[in-house]
């Protein structure tokens, strides 16, 4: 005779106890993706690598004795130059395929954080090309318009 989900669940907690307590949590969609990739980089569940990231004195990777910002902080820089490097070719020229932003922070020496002096310096770009500013989505053509406008600029001018 088939188990019930009840009699399944009542025995999953008999053989487990009370050694684990469930978490539900929301994750802005870039911060899970970079929990997953992060933990997949390390070769460890998400579950295993908050852990270590609570218990900030254990090894993660080659990031040994450390405290979890550290780690964070390691991991995500790591992630930033990963998508600037696919981003951008070996000679430095952008080609409108991928997203502005990421080629946009590298070349104003800013971090991927960095929404608003982004913002800030494409709508300039956007302005002194003639696009129009509630244009969100720009094409390939303008994005790289965008990119060759900002790399002609001097970075002190915008930021």
């Amino acid at each position: 005779m088939a188990k019930s989900n009840a009699q399944r669940q009542r025995e999953y907690k008999e053989r487990h106890g009370d050694s684990f307590k469930r978490l539900d949590i929301l994750l802005p969609v870039n911060e899970s993706k970079l929990l997953h990739g992060n933990a997949k980089q390390l070769g460890i569940s998400k579950a295993d690598y908050i852990v270590k990231l609570l218990h900030g004195n254990e090894t993660i990777g080659d990031c040994a004795q450390i405290t979890p910002y550290e780690v964070s902080k390691k991991l995500i820089s790591d992630n930033e130059k990963t998508t600037t490097d696919k981003v951008l070719h070996g000679n430095n020229d952008y080609d409108g395929t991928t997203p502005l932003q990421p080629v946009v922070a590298e070349l104003l020496s800013l971090s991927l954080k960095s929404q608003r002096e982004i913002a800030k310096a494409t709508r300039q770009a956007k302005q002194a090309l003639g696009i129009n500013l509630k244009t969100r989505t720009l094409s390939a053509e303008n994005r790289v318009n965008v990119y060759k406008w900002l790399r002609s600029r001097d970075k002190k001018v915008i930021t």
